[in-house]
C-alpha cells in the first residue's frame, strides 16, 4: 500500500470516528436516480481531477429510508460525446461498513465525462446516481 493511500486512510478513519459533521474535502455529493442513497465522495489530488491524471475516490453511501448496510458499489466513468469509458475497470475496495476507496482512476482524456456509482442493495436490487465532470 502507498504512503499516501495509507495516509488517507487513516485522516479519514479518524475523521469518521470523531464523528465530524464538517469533513475537510468533501468534494460533492448526490442522491441515486430514486432518491434511496446519498453518495458523497472524497478526491484525492490533483485537485480539480486533471485529464491524464490518476486519481483516487473515496466513497460513502448513506441510505436515506432504512438504514440498511449497501451491499455493493461499482464506479464508471464515461464520456457521452465521444461513446466510450474509461481504460480500465474500476474496483472499489470496502473500507467500512458503508465506504469505499477506488484507487488508480485515469480520466484519460479532457472533455465532459459522466461518472457513474452504482450500489446494490440487500435485496439486489441496483441503485445508480451520476454526476458529470469537465476536464479541461
Amino acid at each position: 500500500m502507498r504512503l499516501s493511500t495509507l495516509c488517507m486512510f487513516t485522516l479519514i478513519t479518524l475523521l469518521l470516528a470523531s464523528g465530524c459533521a464538517q469533513r475537510p474535502g468533501i468534494k460533492d455529493s448526490t442522491t441515486t436516480e430514486d432518491g434511496r442513497f446519498r453518495v458523497t465522495w472524497w478526491q484525492t489530488p490533483p485537485r480539480p481531477i486533471e485529464a491524464n491524471s490518476y486519481f483516487e475516490l473515496f466513497v460513502e453511501v448513506e441510505d436515506l429510508t432504512d438504514d440498511e448496510e449497501p451491499y455493493d458499489l461499482r464506479f464508471d466513468a464515461t464520456m457521452p460525446a465521444h461513446r466510450h469509458g474509461m481504460n480500465m475497470v474500476a474496483s472499489p475496495t470496502r473500507f467500512t461498513r458503508d465506504s469505499w476507496v477506488v484507487r488508480d482512476l485515469l480520466l484519460h482524456m479532457p472533455g465532459e465525462w459522466v461518472m457513474t456509482f452504482d450500489v446494490t442493495d440487500q435485496n439486489g436490487v441496483l441503485h445508480r446516481a451520476s454526476e458529470t465532470v469537465i476536464l479541461d
